[in-house]
């Protein structure tokens, strides 16, 4: 049995990583990481986000939330 979408980023995030939109797509094949982020934090993970600019773009990155 795979494991679905949020239980991937939630193993992720539960490593120490950090996650952001082009990571997500690269490692895990998921293109909506904000839906799938936000589907976690309902279920009461902690989860942080800071904004990262870079030249042009900014973007999300998560992270969970330390204790």
């Amino acid at each position: 049995m795979t494991d679905t979408q949020n239980q991937q980023v939630l193993r992720y995030l539960q490593a120490g990583l950090e996650l952001s939109p082009a990571l997500a797509w690269r490692d895990l094949g998921i293109a909506r990481l904000a839906a799938r982020v936000f589907d976690l934090r309902r279920q009461g993970h902690p989860i942080e986000r800071r904004m990262v600019k870079r030249a042009d773009a900014r973007f999300a990155v998560y992270r969970l939330e330390k204790p």
